[in-house]
């Protein structure tokens, strides 16, 4: 089956590119973005801001796990209602901390989607301007469906390297407005 598609397609192919000479080129748009300096920047600052809302998240759990020793050790000296009370108001605490790392999380994957869409705005510039460049005559087709070809197709280090001198990092924005 899979050979039948590969000749079906070589045929239909063959028959385009020698009617009009149309060049088909390979591009790897994952590994583009993933491995241009601008990603990798984001990444950085995602890391960052992560790892603080890490370091805040594990000292509120520091905080709730001392208050919650504090009021076992108080369960016989104080009264069961005044204990539920405290032992409520401790898990609505607990409740608050856990809503605050989920808006944190919500936080890093908008500001993430945020500026990974300047990196595609960018590098639809740059396909655009190749295109342009190649003529209209030309195929792009995502280098991961194809089985095999020649090297000498990828155009994924071309592009990649264009994205990088034109947008060599991206600076995140984060909503912290209830910080």
């Amino acid at each position: 089956m899979r050979l039948l598609l590969l000749l079906c397609l070589g045929l239909f192919f063959s028959d385009i590119c020698a009617a009009d000479s149309i060049n088909i080129v390979l591009l790897d748009p994952k590994s583009v973005i993933e491995e241009s300096l601008a990603f990798r920047s984001i990444q950085k600052q995602i890391a960052v801001r992560n790892n603080e809302y890490k370091k805040k998240a594990l000292e509120q759990q520091n905080i709730i796990q001392s208050e919650y020793r504090e009021l076992d050790a108080q369960k016989g000296s104080v009264p069961q209602q005044e204990y539920e009370q405290l032992s409520r108001k401790l898990a609505e605490k607990a409740s608050n901390y856990n809503k605050e790392a989920h808006t944190n999380k919500e936080r890093l994957d908008k500001a993430l989607s945020r500026a990974t869409e300047n990196i595609d705005q960018t590098l639809d510039k740059i396909m655009a301007a190749y295109v342009k460049k190649m003529g209209d005559h030309i195929i792009i087709v995502n280098k991961i469906s194809v089985v095999y070809a020649s090297n000498s197709l990828d155009i994924t280090d071309i592009i990649r390297q264009e994205l990088d001198k034109q947008l060599p990092q991206v600076k995140v924005v984060f909503d912290d407005s209830t910080r």
